[in-house]
């Protein structure tokens, strides 16, 4: 997964570390946006598919949840970052695990 410059000089700015970005983008539910882009978000449904000693790490989870993640869908190139605090942070418009790399941390 690339990081647009964009994506780089934010995630500096807002302090998102590229492997939180990643977690977001592997184990979070997407929706789509405008211009074919994708956002990533994890939702309180998608904790249970977190492996088992990040999901310990309550500081970390309320971290993680608090950051989405812009997708290009047109290259798959992550094109901004942001903190959703202080925003809506659950939608039905969500779908949960839609890329299937998240399946085989199912636990039941």
């Amino acid at each position: 997964m690339e990081l647009t410059e964009h994506a780089l000089r934010r995630g500096s700015i807002r302090a998102i570390r590229r492997d939180i970005v990643e977690m977001v983008v592997q184990f979070g539910s997407s929706r789509r946006k405008p211009n074919m882009a994708f956002e990533y978000r994890i939702l309180n449904k998608d904790i249970g598919y977190l492996p088992l000693s990040l999901r310990m790490n309550i500081a970390f989870l309320e971290k993680i949840m608090g950051i989405a993640v812009v997708v290009s869908g047109i290259n798959g190139n992550v094109t901004t970052v942001y903190h959703i605090i202080g925003k809506k942070r659950f939608s039905k418009k969500y779908r949960p695990h839609s890329r299937g790399l998240n399946q085989k941390y199912k636990t039941g």
